[in-house]
């Protein structure tokens, strides 16, 4: 075991994932004196047994929101507190929480508040961000493959193009009514309708899902979406205005699909769930430290401890 600086006994761990971001990225080790450093390939094991001996005060992730969402899974539900450290490609869930860069990684541990913030849940899959279902998940894919190639916008009206020709609808019920989509996104808590701010969240402890569908139902169904989205990724439009884009606020949901399985991307990282699919709000199930300005937002701080 190694004794941290608090002379405790109690362990703290780094979680690296080397792998995430855009090339090879080392865990900055320095930065976590104290800690013993874990490749993922063999975090969630020790991390588990760490959690279950009750010695585990901390543990520090250097990732993505995908490795994030690993051992969030396995500290969820218990008082280990976990910190969210920018090490991968896009960074939400970090980034909601204040835990933009080193600095602030440093201040979150020299004087930093634990709160607890909400958990999504498919079936019995956790996740920190959002869940998604259809095209979306492949659309990402192709447009980031474009936009090495051409510029950003034209990267993003190409790919909605492409994609929109080769997914097929989604035959799903909620609430009893059935629809035809392209596609689902559910987010853990209630995310921005600014075009701008589409993966940002005020409140990552406000206690709902942010249920998005973007129907195919009607004439030309291809057609119709292709200019919702358009419209919003170009134009800016508020997805709010959009007869296509359908946005319910719930604590909880079922997806009944025609399938007896569906594809979905859980903070990025694909998974196939047996159908129907529950989502569901774990409220405050996850311990986060954050640095002392992040702890002060408002919406951040009805989820402190104690």
């Amino acid at each position: 075991m190694v004794v941290n600086e608090k002379g405790n006994g109690m362990e703290r761990l780094l979680i690296y994932n080397h792998k995430s971001g855009q090339s090879d990225n080392e865990a900055p080790v320095d930065h976590f004196p104290g800690f013993r450093a874990i490749p993922i390939d063999r975090a969630v094991g020790d991390v588990t047994a760490a959690r279950d001996d009750g010695t585990l005060e901390l543990v520090a992730v250097w990732g993505g929101d995908g490795t994030m969402r690993s051992i969030a899974a396995v500290l969820a539900g218990s008082d280990t507190a976990l910190l969210p450290c920018p090490g991968g490609t896009h960074n939400h869930f970090a980034l909601d929480l204040g835990v933009v860069d080193l600095d602030a990684v440093d201040a979150a541990l020299t004087d930093g508040e634990r709160l607890r913030v909400d958990v999504g849940m498919a079936g019995d899959q956790l996740f920190l961000n959002n869940a998604n279902a259809g095209w979306y998940v492949d659309l990402v894919a192709r447009r980031e493959r474009l936009e090495r190639r051409m510029p950003r916008m034209l990267a993003k009206a190409l790919s909605v193009a492409f994609q929109l020709g080769r997914t097929r609808r989604l035959h799903v019920e909620l609430d009893g009514e059935a629809s035809k989509v392209w596609m689902i996104w559910i987010g853990n808590g209630q995310f921005s309708l600014e075009p701008s701010r589409l993966a940002e969240r005020d409140d990552p402890a406000d206690g709902v899902l942010d249920v998005r569908l973007l129907r195919a139902d009607g004439r030309l169904p291809k057609l119709h979406a292709f200019a919702s989205m358009v419209a919003l990724a170009i134009r800016g439009q508020d997805p709010a205005t959009s007869p296509d884009l359908e946005r319910l606020l719930v604590q909880h949901c079922t997806f009944h699909f025609r399938r007896e399985s569906v594809r979905f991307a859980l903070d990025g990282e694909l998974v196939r769930l047996r159908a129907p699919v529950p989502f569901s709000c774990r409220r405050r199930a996850l311990t986060v430290l954050v640095p002392p300005t992040s702890a002060d937002r408002t919406g951040l701080t009805d989820g402190r401890e104690g």
